[in-house]
């Protein structure tokens, strides 16, 4: 996650760093060099970007019941006669 400093230098850090931030450790990081923070005015700063999609990642979509022919559903090894 970005936290932005009270002086509008930024800083990344997990979350549960985060959560274990009190008022010192906010004014140690405020005084950090700034080679260990970031200034940024663009508030679009490493936006996300969705990864693109694998083929393989594409799951099978199954068939209405309805669709499917009697005698499969019969062969199939999970019918029950219920389905019907």
């Amino acid at each position: 996650m970005i936290y932005q400093l009270p002086n509008g230098r930024i800083v990344e850090m997990s979350v549960e760093q985060y959560l274990d931030l009190d008022d010192q450790d906010v004014s140690e990081l405020v005084g950090l060099l700034p080679a260990f923070t970031s200034e940024v005015s663009n508030p679009f700063f490493k936006k996300f970007t969705a990864k693109p999609v694998n083929e393989d990642d594409k799951h099978e979509v199954e068939p209405n019941l309805q669709d499917v022919d009697r005698t499969e559903k019969l062969n199939d090894k999970d019918f029950l006669r219920d389905d019907n």
